[in-house]
């Protein structure tokens, strides 16, 4: 139970290394004295440039819907030698794949935006909207789909594929398959999308050509766009979620807390085990300096999930981050897939920025929300906690948490704080507690239960493959600060120990 613990603990505590929401970002860029706007804009004297948002927002309000086989056609998929069942799609329509002047127009954009003082805030404002028309919403649904058939049939491009990438392009294709399913898709969503669109191609090209790389110049090119396309997905799915342009490196000691997560007793607490309910949980036995990350982690997470003064979370904007995450997630192991494949003495020198510490926090970021997205969603969770409440999940018992625990909402936990639940929750909380220490320990039953969810396969084999991500972000960056504490915990040992049970 403590490696589990620990494997989920290093990706949770980096949490603190990150803001989303906007409005709680600037408060943070404030108290850090990174605020510094124009006086002349702040006065309202000079009115700031919006040609980056323009350009984006005109994607969004002029979508051109088109058939999936015209799609595939106008990606050159089947030129590439990819062929996608349409019919058992079940999609009538699709978003128009841009031709290469309206990509190189997007990006542009974009990276105008993203880059600009005055502009970023604005165009995170307006893409979080919903998407109200429904023949947009039906577009990009349907591009989600298609995109993830395609992806699928890269995967089986030829018997050369290696397997890094047919693991990659067929998780990245789950991740859109999911995301098809949502009905409260934003304006972010359908610029996403679009760039996914756009990567389609330049994957399957980089895929078809990877065994040439090291005596084709074209090769080259292939795959060196393929990253590049799946690097700019990253910052954008990033960026759109409400991810800041901070120096994470700088708002968190990493190296310290990688030494108390492996074999520091900061983290270890006194606890009574004959207790048969746990009425409140206090932070009385924790050292100082574990007080100091939770307050961190504690901010960043309600920043990240937007809530609300009150902790309030909207299932909506909740969402959003989790489809976002899953893209960036799903962006970078295609980068990383590819560039192990090709070998590392073949991709562009720019990667090397993109998988320093600071990418690896966000690597880690984008898969540890999702991870426990799933984790509050299944089956085990609610039997080890909320036996009693069908309605559970994540998001619910994080929101119901912070409503009624004020210093875990404003990040002002001390040695004398107690938390508190909502009285439904804590209702339902009990009774899964009593029923978990009827005739054995309570701590005992749900190491167990832990340990069975840890033995699903694809709880696993994401985790062994976000090792292996971090692994190739280390080799390329030279940094091996988190990749060589997630060494020492040996996963893959791990997990066949626990198959063996």
């Amino acid at each position: 139970m403590k490696k589990l613990a620990v494997v989920l603990l290093i990706p949770i505590l980096v949490f603190s290394l990150v803001s989303c929401d906007a409005d709680i970002r600037a408060k943070f860029a404030d108290a850090m004295g990174k605020l510094n706007g124009n006086v002349w804009i702040d006065l309202g004297a000079v009115k700031p440039s919006t040609a980056g948002v323009d350009g984006v927002t005109d994607v969004v309000n002029n979508v051109t819907p088109t058939t999936p086989s015209a799609a595939i056609a106008d990606l050159g998929l089947e030129e590439l030698g990819v062929s996608v069942d349409i019919d058992s799609l079940g999609v009538t329509n699709v978003l128009k794949p841009q031709s290469s002047e309206e990509k190189k127009t997007l990006e542009e954009s974009l990276s105008t935006a993203l880059n600009s003082e005055t502009q970023t805030q604005q165009l995170i404002d307006t893409l979080s909207q919903k998407v109200e028309d429904p023949a947009t919403v039906e577009a990009t649904q349907g591009s989600m789909k298609v995109a993830a058939a395609a992806l699928t049939a890269v995967a089986d491009l030829n018997k050369d594929v290696p397997a890094e990438i047919k693991n990659t392009l067929q998780s990245f294709a789950t991740a859109l398959t999911d995301a098809a399913d949502s009905s409260d898709l934003t304006q972010a969503d359908v610029v996403t999308v679009q760039l996914i669109t756009n990567l389609v191609s330049s994957t399957a090209s980089a895929v078809k050509n990877i065994d040439k790389v090291e005596s084709d110049p074209t090769a080259q090119a292939a795959v060196t766009a393929a990253i590049d396309d799946s690097l700019f997905v990253v910052n954008v799915a990033q960026q759109l979620s409400g991810v800041g342009n901070l120096d994470l490196t700088q708002m968190l000691n990493l190296s310290d807390l990688m030494n108390m997560l492996n074999g520091s007793k900061a983290l270890s607490r006194d606890i009574d085990e004959t207790s048969e309910v746990i009425d409140e949980i206090d932070f009385s036995s924790f050292s100082d300096e574990v007080i100091t990350y939770i307050n961190q982690i504690s901010k960043i997470v309600v920043a990240y999930v937007g809530a609300s003064d009150q902790g309030v979370i909207t299932e909506a904007d909740y969402n959003r981050m989790i489809r976002s995450l899953k893209m960036v997630r799903s962006a970078y192991d295609n980068a990383m897939s590819i560039a192990k494949a090709a070998g590392l003495e073949n991709i562009p020198a720019s990667l090397k920025d993109s998988c320093g510490l600071t990418g690896m926090m966000d690597y880690a970021i984008a898969v540890v929300f999702p991870e426990l997205d799933t984790f509050g969603k299944s089956a085990i969770f609610k039997e080890m906690f909320f036996s009693t409440n069908d309605t559970v999940d994540f998001r619910s018992v994080l929101q119901s948490l912070l409503a009624h625990s004020e210093d875990l909402l404003k990040g002002t936990v001390t040695k004398q704080t107690k938390l508190s639940i909502g009285k439904g929750y804590y209702e339902a909380l009990k009774g899964s507690l009593n029923d978990s220490v009827a005739g054995d320990n309570m701590h005992e039953k749900l190491a167990t239960k832990l340990t069975s969810y840890a033995k699903i396969q694809t709880f696993q084999s994401s985790v062994l493959s976000a090792s292996e991500t971090i692994k190739i972000m280390s080799d390329i960056s030279g940094n091996t600060l988190i990749y060589e504490n997630l060494e020492k915990l040996d996963l893959k040992g791990w997990f066949n120990d626990i198959n063996d049970k």
